[in-house]
């Protein structure tokens, strides 16, 4: 950062660094002006004299790793570390940590509007200064509060929230009214000078909005053999149920503990709940997941299904023998497992559930045969070479994945979730 004494240190008053600002040594020349520092994707070269280390400041987090809510910066081996160099961020510029889903680029870092995912070793953790929260934009993914000014934006009055409500930002696209915000089950667009970030203090975004996320990013205008009528457009979450079974959930953490001790190779298949999942898992209040080896996926039925899944978990004997044989099967698409459930009066519920995929077979055959579906079950339940079978119907025939285990203990409910089909 800049020292006290840097107004007197050359033209250091003209570079791209004001006081507070943490900028990067990216060079030192040993000459009388030796440091050159990036700062917001510009370069400027500092006497001594007009610089101070964070190195020796408690600002610099030591000996701990990055995580959610943390503000960081690139590494120096950010360049080396993926595709980091092409995110919004550059040397210098101080981001938020908003998400942690645990694979091998975990961190999901907001910036001027943006968001982009980093592997671990690409980021550095800083102290949250008040510097740096005034200096940061809201990022999708934030809670979010109106603004004291709110009233003075467009029709930001007019919106579902009111001051003090807590709202998600799920989408900014750029334009004079950027940022969509979802609040009890409603959305609004407003003026990026409409909103701030929620206080560390302030309630945490709803698990209503977290599903009403995941149903967003996991929809898709395909259909199969399964599906009654027209494709949803949407899937409106009404309401979210948690679900708790100690003896079930005893049992599900022993066959995890089982399967990570008995494969040394895994290999996560990326479920397209996966960025979520780890959140989701959180505020069910549950063990952290494994996203090596589990996953959190859909499981579409009756409301009466429902209840007797609840009350005598899965039964295998009552599975019909589907394309990877006789097991209870998952999505990772609500739309998917949208085709196998039934409204009742005007709304249908999907089981959400933690998965133990551990290793999986992979198939993405047409049409398995009586045989390859039978080897498919025996994969896992004869032979013990496979934990799951994942059918890649999406490689195939360009619907949907679906993932299958055969053990009840394999499969663990979280969330009953209540929605409306929407066409709109």
């Amino acid at each position: 950062v800049l020292s006290e004494c840097y107004m007197w240190c050359g033209d250091a008053e003209d570079g791209p660094m004001k006081p507070g600002d943490v900028g990067q040594v990216v060079e030192d020349d040993g000459s009388d002006k030796p440091f050159r520092v990036s700062f917001a994707g510009r370069c400027w070269w500092y006497m001594r004299e007009a610089l101070r280390g964070l190195a020796t400041s408690p600002q610099i987090r030591r000996g701990r790793e990055v995580g959610v809510g943390d503000a960081v910066v690139l590494s120096e081996c950010y360049m080396w570390c993926g595709d980091a160099e092409d995110g919004p961020m550059k040397p210098g510029d101080v981001g938020q940590v908003v998400e942690d889903d645990g694979s091998d680029k975990p961190f999901r870092v907001s910036f001027g509007g943006r968001c982009w995912w980093y592997m671990r070793e690409a980021l550095r953790g800083l102290a949250t200064s008040p510097q740096i929260r005034r200096g940061r934009e809201v990022g999708v993914g934030d809670a979010v509060v109106l603004s004291e000014c709110y009233m003075q934006y467009d029709d930001a009055g007019e919106g579902p929230m009111k001051p003090g409500n807590v709202g998600q930002l799920i989408e900014d696209n750029g334009s004079n009214r950027p940022l969509l915000v979802s609040f009890r089950g409603r959305r609004w667009w407003y003026a990026r000078e409409a909103l701030r970030l929620a206080e560390a203090g302030s309630p945490k975004v709803s698990c209503e909005a977290l599903m009403q996320r995941v149903f967003d990013e996991t929809k898709k205008l395909k259909s199969t053999v399964d599906r009654f009528g027209e494709v949803p457009t949407r899937f409106q979450v009404v309401r979210v149920e948690k679900v708790h079974d100690q003896a079930w959930n005893d049992d599900y953490l022993q066959q995890l503990q089982l399967v990570l001790r008995s494969r040394q190779e895994i290999g996560s298949l990326s479920p397209k709940t996966c960025r979520v999942a780890t959140q989701l898992v959180r505020s069910a209040n549950q063990e952290p997941l494994n996203t090596d080896a589990e996953a959190v996926l859909f499981h579409g039925t009756s409301p009466s299904s429902v209840a007797s899944i609840l009350s005598c978990r899965f039964d295998r004997d009552r599975c019909k023998f589907g394309l990877a044989g006789r097991g209870f099967y998952f999505a990772e698409s609500i739309t998917k497992s949208d085709e196998y459930t039934e409204p009742s009066s005007g709304l249908c519920c999907v089981l959400v559930c933690r998965v133990l995929l551990g290793r999986s077979k992979v198939c993405a055959d047409v049409l398995p045969s009586a045989q390859q579906r039978q080897g498919l079950e025996d994969s896992v339940l004869k032979h013990g070479t496979y934990d799951s079978v994942m059918m890649d119907r999406e490689r195939c025939r360009g619907t949907f994945r679906e993932f299958v285990v055969y053990e009840t203990s394999r499969c663990l409910p979280l969330f009953v979730v209540w929605y409306q089909r929407r066409a709109d």
